[in-house]
């Protein structure tokens, strides 16, 4: 009977461990969402994941790298999700329309991982956090300020809307719907029609019409 002892490879090693980092990211975004940072504790993060803190440590140096982390994470996923929407349409207007229109249906859907943006967007104090939200939203802009551009070169927006002025106009609609979205128990039924804004916004950067 062969008694040695199993060994394991590095790379199954690697791969538990990269699944527990993962498994603690989504707890911590879970607390991080319903109770905020500054409520949760890395004892909490480590007992919810059945864990102990000194495994949680081996994973992330602070509760703030993990949370960095999830700035991270969340960043990437909303970069994915708006990029792909900006695909669709005959022109660049068309494409800056949908994303006028489905963010907040994008915004709602995510709203747990959404909240812990505008946590962070109203409380950040270390360096790190305001340098990931500045990027977090100048991506955003990024993407915006692209479309306009392009709008420009192919006729579908005014050439007197500027580019850089609408991009930081339309991130500014997003960040205030999603902060205001959490708060509908103060005006119920306040929330602006997405597709109304998106014909609004369409009315303002569209050529006139010569006919």
């Amino acid at each position: 009977m062969n008694t040695r002892p199993r060994t394991v490879s590095k790379s199954r090693l690697r791969m538990r461990a990269e699944d527990r980092r993962a498994q603690l990211l989504e707890v911590a975004r879970d607390l991080f969402s319903s109770i905020g940072y500054k409520e949760t504790t890395t004892a909490m993060i480590a007992a919810r994941a059945g864990v102990s803190e000194p495994i949680l440590y081996r994973h992330f140096t602070s509760k703030l790298a993990l949370f960095h982390d999830i700035l991270e994470d969340i960043a990437s996923e909303a970069k994915a999700r708006l990029q792909n929407i900006a695909t669709r349409g005959a022109n660049a207007a068309e494409r800056l329309l949908a994303l006028v229109e489905e963010f907040p249906r994008i915004s709602e859907e995510r709203r747990n991982l959404f909240s812990i943006v505008d946590r962070a967007l109203a409380s950040a104090k270390d360096a790190r956090t305001q340098e990931l939200l500045c990027e977090y939203y100048r991506g955003f802009e990024a993407l915006l300020r692209q479309l306009v551009e392009e709008g420009h070169r192919d006729g579908s927006v005014r050439k007197d809307c500027e580019a850089s002025s609408v991009s930081w106009m339309l991130v500014m609609y997003g960040v205030g719907f999603s902060l205001l979205s959490r708060l509908s128990w103060v005006c119920p039924g306040a929330e602006p029609n997405p597709g109304e804004v998106a014909r609004l916004v369409g009315a303002m950067i569209r050529p006139q019409s010569t006919s």
